[in-house]
């Protein structure tokens, strides 16, 4: 059984770095899909020469075929149009200008690279794709990988998503008998796996 840990939206790696930093036993993937953030991750990772590592700049998605991608301030992006990001960024994303960045199909990857038997840990912060992405995994199976699942919800920011379909995958992600655990994640707290 490998224990693994999967940061979606890893940003600037801080919860990557407190998960590499406490869990020395795991195997660590992170995605982030702003290539500006990736040298920061990997300053961080570099500390910990020990700790077996994958970074990937891609954005976790339904497809293998890249997306859209919007910026604003440094540290908020998204692939959703319609988000809303907090004022204290003091800068909105920016929809006129986006850029392309490659995706991953991420259930596809989840079964592509690891058996049942493994124990998975993920922390989902990926800005109101984490709707599509967990719709597309409990529709394939590859939730029932997943025994622990970390994620920060955007409902209340993307347009397009109602709170129903909020309510829905939660009731959805209930029904999942493998995964042990689901938590609503804040990003500004750390998770404990």
């Amino acid at each position: 059984m490998r224990k693994i840990f999967i940061d979606c939206g890893s940003n600037i790696g801080k919860v990557l770095e407190r998960a590499i930093r406490t869990r020395s036993e795991f195997e660590f993937f992170a995605f982030e899909p702003n290539a500006d953030l990736i040298p920061t991750i990997s300053t961080r990772i570099e500390k910990y020469p020990d700790a077996r590592v994958e970074v990937y700049n891609k954005a976790v998605w339904t497809q293998n075929n890249g997306l859209s991608f919007f910026v604003g301030h440094p540290e908020t992006s998204s692939v959703m149009p319609g988000h809303r990001v907090p004022f204290i960024y003091g800068k909105q994303l920016d929809y006129a200008n986006p850029q392309h960045v490659e995706s991953i199909d991420f259930s596809q990857w989840i079964l592509n690279n690891f058996d049942l038997s493994d124990h998975i840990v993920i922390k989902m912060d990926i800005e109101g794709a984490e709707y599509p992405v967990l719709e597309k995994m409990i529709e394939d199976g590859s939730i029932y990988y997943i025994n622990k699942l970390y994620v920060e919800w955007h409902w209340y920011k993307i347009g397009g998503v109602s709170e129903a379909r909020h309510k829905e995958l939660m009731a959805r992600l209930e029904w999942s008998t493998r995964l042990k655990r689901h938590y609503a994640w804040n990003a500004l707290n750390y998770f404990a796996a």
